[in-house]
């Protein structure tokens, strides 16, 4: 079985190898503009597409930055890829929480499909962990702070549940180094949902296939392929926060079947053992999440945030997580400020920001259209709205004018029902007055002439006979 396992795995190819580019460019097949947002500077480049630096203006008519993936044309012909990259948007998009990088769009503007995120200024867990192993290792108060800020996205992730009330059973699958970023605010994000389980999720893995996530954060179950649930991402917490206690890889081999074999069989050793002074609420807390069978784990993200927490180490603060980084990082962080600082100066794009659009519409094929407002708290739901709520949410195929000229439609149509119906009921009203008159005529007028010509008892006869058959008509 585990050979079977070890065929099916590959190395994992990552996003995108984020390196800085110093000072702005972009390459000259790069898009100027995708949909309502400016595109920059060219991030980071990858196998699988590019990530830019964009701008786009708020709802206030400020300017906001955005970190825009982008896929590969190659990419976009495949339907699977582009199933999951929506879903990766659909996912992400239900959660609203300040530890998870929130989705502002995901949407195709010609033949370019792209994503664009809240834009975060930081690095990754594993860059992070790279540079602090140079100064002597992670403290614990950092270690904590970033563990617990994760945990609390997995929380979250994993409780959310639809408008209608349906539990989501959202599970990660690829918690790692690679996709918690680490903020220069002093606050740390769990990014890409791209091979997430969900119950509303449109792709899922198909039996047989290879597992998704990277080989030295699986758990158990999900190298074997059995079914999973919220505590697979638990395990894989548990090995990140082996690897920043200790500044160690936990399961490192130089081949796929015997990083197999460690993931299943090799025996853990408590973080301690390679950290001395390490506290023995940590040692429990780390040891209980890397337990092999899920039964004997945290049952939720939570619970796991709460051993951490029984430590007599507390998490650092914003400030003191802040200080840090940019000791540790400061290359890193005057290159990211350099690049907004020249990105701010570059001239609006006037057809994107003006004083009058406080609702840009451009004339794209929306996939799908996420618009979450800073300021709603991590509570907030998503709300399918154009008026009101914490975001906005459409899902269409066809340009967004188009949707913009059916509601105009509709409101054409309207008008006109309301005025035929009130020339219906003028001229219903006007025929019911005519038909009045007439009686009243046929009351007053005709027993005259009848009464020069008839006699007495013929013209009552004629009388009664006219009003019965005037009132029944």
């Amino acid at each position: 079985m585990r050979a079977a396992v070890a065929q099916q795995l590959h190395p994992t190819c990552e996003w995108f190898d984020m390196v800085a580019r110093m000072p702005l460019s972009l390459s000259a097949d790069a898009p100027r503009r995708l949909g309502r947002f400016e595109v920059l500077h060219e991030l980071a480049r990858g196998g699988m597409g590019v990530v830019y630096l964009g701008r786009y203006q708020d709802a206030s008519g400020g300017a906001r930055w955005a970190a825009i993936k982008t896929c590969l044309p190659e990419l976009q012909s495949d339907p699977a890829f582009v199933a999951m990259f929506l879903d990766e948007a659909r996912i992400t998009a239900q959660i609203q929480h300040p530890c998870v990088v929130s989705v502002l769009e995901a949407a195709q503007d010609g033949e370019a499909l792209y994503l664009a995120m809240e834009y975060v200024e930081g690095v990754r867990a594993l860059d992070f962990a790279r540079a602090a192993q140079a100064t002597g290792g992670v403290p614990l108060s950092i270690a904590l702070r970033i563990l617990v800020d994760l945990l609390e996205a997995l929380e979250v992730a994993h409780t959310q549940r639809a408008r209608d009330g349906e539990w989501l059973r959202i599970v990660h699958r690829d918690v790692s180094p690679q996709n918690v970023l680490c903020g220069f605010d002093g606050r740390s994000r769990l990014i890409d949902f791209g091979v997430a389980r969900a119950s509303q999720r449109q792709t899922h893995t198909i039996a047989g296939g290879p597992p998704k996530g990277k080989l030295s954060y699986m758990s158990p179950e999900q190298v074997l392929e059995n079914s999973l649930d919220l505590r697979s991402d638990l395990f894989s917490a548990g090995v990140l926060a082996w690897e920043l206690f200790t500044g160690r890889r936990l399961f490192d081999a130089t081949s796929v079947t015997a990083l197999v074999a460690q993931v299943l069989d090799m025996p853990i050793v408590p973080p301690s053992k390679y950290r001395a002074g390490l506290p023995p609420a940590l040692d429990y807390a780390v040891m209980t999440a890397l337990q092999r069978s899920p039964a004997l784990r945290p049952p939720t993200a939570a619970a796991l945030a709460d051993l951490l927490r029984r430590c007599t180490i507390a998490p650092a603060s914003d400030s003191t997580m802040q200080t840090y980084m940019r000791e540790i990082l400061a290359e890193s962080h005057a290159n990211s400020s350099e690049i907004l600082d020249l990105a701010a100066r570059v001239p609006r794009d006037t057809a994107l920001f003006s004083p009058a659009m406080s609702e840009p519409k451009p004339a794209v094929r929306t996939v799908a259209f996420y618009l979450s407002h800073a300021d709603d708290g991590p509570n907030a739901e998503v709300v399918p709205t154009t008026t009101h709520g914490a975001a906005r949410v459409a899902v269409a195929i066809a340009p967004e004018s188009v949707g913009d000229t059916n509601w105009q439609w509709l409101f054409v149509a309207l008008v006109l029902l309301g005025l035929a119906l009130g020339t219906s009921g003028m001229l219903v009203r006007r025929r019911a007055r005519m038909r009045r008159d007439h009686l009243l005529q046929l009351q007053i007028v005709t027993p005259i002439a009848i009464r020069r010509s008839l006699p007495l008892a013929g013209y009552r006869d004629v009388i009664c006979a006219d009003s019965d058959a005037s009132f029944t008509q």
